[in-house]
């Protein structure tokens, strides 16, 4: 019993802690390369997107360095040695992609909220991370941070747009389609499950065989010998 009460707390934790985790983190669910779905709605930055494969924000000097970075959302563009990409980062003699399009992935930072992340290996692997700031009052800006931590490889940009703000949520074009993290949530909600009809089915054996037993016990001892009774019975004619 103590086995099982030892599992089913540890079941309970489980479960507060998917449920809390789930509360937390709003992910939101990639459509498009520059567009997601959250639980409050959609975020599109195809608006602020160009389409003539140049980029829509070009050459942004980052805070401290020395460095530049262009950058648009939705469609690749090329800019000398950057072709075909979603950001690059130039010296003006050197250029360097920061990612595609393709590689385009929707995360959420507990700190600082929703950003877009990219990926590119080049000669090295460098990843542009990409904040994205709700304002109302702004079309579109994109201050660039640089290399953080200072020295590596992931580039640091913030959006503000009223573009970056959640709007009122459509049809959803696939309601059966789950994000990873519900996918995970239905696993270990699923694991629960069944290993609290497995403990029930172990508890409920492990009753019946103890009542079985007692019972066994019981009769055994309640029930007398008949040699013995037949030998006292003799005793008493002599």
């Amino acid at each position: 019993m103590d086995v099982t009460c030892s599992w089913m707390k540890i079941l309970f934790f489980m479960f507060l802690y998917v449920t809390v985790d789930a509360e937390q983190v709003d992910e939101c669910v990639k459509l498009t390369s520059c567009s997601c779905r959250n639980s409050e709605g959609i975020i599109d930055l195809s608006p602020l997107a160009s389409t003539d494969y140049t980029a829509k924000f070009k050459d942004v000097q980052e805070e401290d360095g020395s460095y530049y970075f262009s950058y648009n959302p939705c469609y690749s563009f090329s800019e000398n040695g950057c072709t075909a990409v979603s950001g690059c980062q130039t010296d003006m003699t050197n250029y360097f992609s920061l990612g595609t399009q393709y590689s385009a992935a929707f995360k959420v930072d507990a700190t600082n909220g929703l950003y877009i992340e990219y990926d590119d290996t080049t000669d090295v692997k460098r990843t542009l991370q990409v904040y994205l700031k709700c304002d109302q009052g702004e079309e579109g800006k994109l201050d660039v941070k640089g290399a953080f931590p200072s020295g590596s490889a992931i580039y640091e940009m913030t959006l503000t747009s009223k573009h970056c703000c959640t709007k009122s949520p459509g049809p959803n074009p696939d309601p059966c389609k789950h994000s990873h993290r519900e996918w995970l949530i239905i696993i270990i909600l699923s694991c629960i499950m069944v290993s609290l009809l497995v403990l029930i089915i172990l508890s409920s054996i492990i009753i019946c065989l103890q009542i079985r037993n007692n019972r066994n016990t019981s009769l055994t001892t309640t029930i007398p010998n008949p040699k013995v009774s037949e030998k006292k019975s003799y005793g008493t004619l002599n």
